[in-house]
Formats: C-alpha cells, sequence, structure tokens
C-alpha cells in the first residue's frame, strides 16, 4: 500500500549499477495493466517495513506518466536500469 488511500502495489524496483534502489514501480490500484514510477528518495518506509508511503493522492499517482517497462521480463523482479 502507498499513502492513506491504496495507490497499488509495488510490481518491480529498479536500481543502479551499485544496487541503490532509484525507484519502484507501482501497479495501479484499479488492478489494470496502468504503471507509474515513484523515485526512492520520496518514499518512506514503515519501522516494521511492512507499509511504505508515497507524499501524494489517488488523482495525483493517476495524473503521472504510465511506465513502460524496456522489457516485459522486468515486470516482477529487481532490475538494472542504464
Amino acid at each position: 500500500m502507498l499513502g492513506e488511500d491504496p495507490l497499488g502495489e509495488i510490481e518491480a524496483v529498479e536500481v543502479d549499477g551499485n544496487g541503490n534502489v532509484r525507484r519502484v514501480v507501482v501497479r495501479h490500484a484499479d488492478g489494470g495493466e496502468r504503471f507509474f514510477a515513484l523515485d526512492w528518495h520520496t518514499i518512506t518506509v514503515s519501522n516494521d517495513g511492512r507499509e511504505i508511503g508515497a507524499p501524494l493522492s489517488v488523482k495525483e499517482a493517476l495524473d503521472l506518466p504510465p511506465y513502460r517497462f524496456a522489457d516485459a521480463a522486468q515486470q516482477g523482479t529487481v532490475f538494472t536500469a542504464p
């Protein structure tokens, strides 16, 4: 879950060449094939690591540009982006 209202589920994690998280790719809560990416520095993680939050509303998430995987095999994984 992300934020006060669920924005969606994390679908993938993008890391840099050193293994540091750059962005998380989220499947929108409507359950469709709409994805968006959130920069890691904008995300908060609960103390127990079970929930993350982002400072945006469901409407703001819908307004983000859609994320397109460069390779469909990246879905459901941690992958390195160029």
